[in-house]
């Protein structure tokens, strides 16, 4: 007994429920996919973008602060060295906000991170020192360290930070 002998309505009922059957296999395939591809975009966010763009502001604020380290050795009033070191300061907590960020999200090897963190810590010593010295009013001393000491330590600390924003940027 072949399709020929059929009637047509049970041949129409059966080619309805194979286009339905087909349907519905494409559809769960498609939900399966679906759910795959938030997982990686959620991943991705949480990971490499939420690392690289958190240690894209370590290195912008970096350098701000780095600017505004150069206008206390270079100010001439104390409000005015008050002021930038007030500057300095709140660049530095958004500093160390990005860093628990890189720190809990950073996927490659931490003791990456805790080397840029340490030698973000360490430039602390002689920021304060520079401070001190134009509140002291010895400018150039204040101006020698922020072009000299000041400026090897934030190249030491680009160079820390490049390597992070490579892994990430590779992730």
């Amino acid at each position: 007994m072949g399709l020929g002998n059929l009637k047509i309505g049970l041949r129409l009922y059966g080619g309805f429920g194979i286009v339905v059957l087909l349907a519905v296999v494409v559809g769960v395939i498609a939900i399966f996919g679906m759910y795959k591809l938030a997982g990686l975009t959620s991943k991705m966010y949480r990971h490499p973008l939420a690392v690289s763009n958190a240690v894209r502001d370590v290195k912008a604020n970096i350098n701000a602060m780095h600017r505004s380290m150069k206008d206390v050795a270079l100010s001439e009033k104390i409000e005015d060295v008050n002021r930038f070191a007030a500057i300095v300061d709140d660049y530095e907590q958004n500093v160390y906000e990005s860093f628990n960020i890189i720190f809990d999200q950073f996927l490659g090897d931490k003791s990456d991170v805790s080397k840029a963190h340490q030698a973000f810590y360490d430039w602390k010593i002689i920021r304060d020192e520079v401070i001190q010295l134009s509140r002291l009013g010895e400018k150039d001393k204040a101006v020698a360290i922020t072009k000299g000491k000041g400026a090897r330590h934030v190249a030491y600390m680009d160079d820390n930070i490049q390597f992070m924003i490579d892994f990430a940027s590779n992730k």
